[in-house]
């Protein structure tokens, strides 16, 4: 017997090629596979028809209970409101004699219409029931789709503001020039984490109109006390820092670059923010005539 012949028939015993052919020369063969109750294939396309019908059977079944319990899937939904639209137009055309007619609505108006003022009105009253139920349908139709908008925005919108505090916090100007330069990207890495961190736990991005802005865990916008103006969500980034004792670069005039916050008292800041956090230390009013002086005299360039 053929090699590859053997090896298929290890495969379908379960056994060695030697075993294989061990039984082949025992004449032993026939009894091996007889013992396998293989299915013939009749019997196969049986078992393939039964398991299609019991797989439909229950995937129905699961249909109906989900759609008693109010939980019908959206495509399903749809294709089985106009087939149950469509229907209702036939029987209406053909019971009240319309022929043309847009949509269900218009039908059901045309043939209320065309029985008004008769002795038996029943069919007026039925008429107007099923109005009033297929407003309703109409009204959560309206509804699911305005929440279907809603949701999609909600999630466009996270999707732009993930994406605008990511650059905010890899746009922080650390302040690196202690730090080994072998070890820079981890250093790096670790203090943005921290300030976005700092970040998560105090504040959130926001749209206000068509604008993206920072607002406290209440939802209230962060505004400069002096101007009530929004500061802006880079101004907010970049102070963080400084609150918590991480030196970053600043702006210097004249075009000479930034310069290190690390222990420097009469740096220019680098934003309002962290002229407020500033003040907040060292107990001067922002607003005051000593705040007022001392971010006339260090404010950013």
């Amino acid at each position: 017997m053929e090699k590859h012949d053997v090896e298929f028939l290890g495969t379908l015993l379960n056994e060695k090629p030697g075993t294989v052919e061990q039984v082949i020369t025992d004449g032993k063969l026939s009894e091996k596979i007889q013992a396998l109750n293989l299915m013939g294939k009749g019997e196969v396309e049986t078992l393939k028809t039964n398991l299609a019908k019991q797989v439909k059977e229950n995937h129905i079944s699961e249909l109906v209970e989900n759609a008693k319990g109010g939980n019908v899937d959206k495509d399903l939904y749809g294709v089985i409101k106009g087939a149950v639209i469509e229907k209702t137009e036939r029987t209406l055309s053909k019971e009240h004699g319309i022929a043309e007619f847009d949509g269900i609505n218009d039908l059901v108006l045309k043939a209320i219409s065309k029985n008004k003022g008769q002795t038996d009105d029943t069919k007026t009253q039925e008429l107007s029931q099923k109005i009033l139920d297929l407003q309703d349908i109409n009204t959560q139709l309206v509804t699911d789709k305005e929440q279907a908008v809603e949701e999609a925005q909600t999630n466009a919108n996270n999707m732009v503001l993930s994406r605008d505090k990511r650059d905010l916090v890899f746009g922080v100007p650390f302040d690196l020039t202690s730090v080994d330069e072998s070890n820079l990207e981890e250093t790096t890495r670790q203090r943005r984490q921290i300030v976005e961190s700092v970040f998560d736990a105090n504040y959130s991005l926001a749209f206000d109109g068509n604008n993206v802005i920072v607002q406290d865990k209440e939802g209230q916008i962060i505004k400069n006390p002096a101007t009530l103006e929004p500061i802006s969500p880079s101004d907010v980034m970049n102070g963080i820092p400084k609150t918590i004792g991480i030196p970053t670069k600043s702006p210097e005039g004249g075009g000479q670059g930034g310069s290190s916050s690390a222990g420097k008292g009469d740096a220019r800041f680098a934003n309002l923010a962290e002229f407020n956090a500033y003040c907040e230390e060292k107990g001067i009013l922002a607003t005051g005539k000593e705040g007022i002086a001392l971010w006339a005299k260090r404010r950013p360039q």
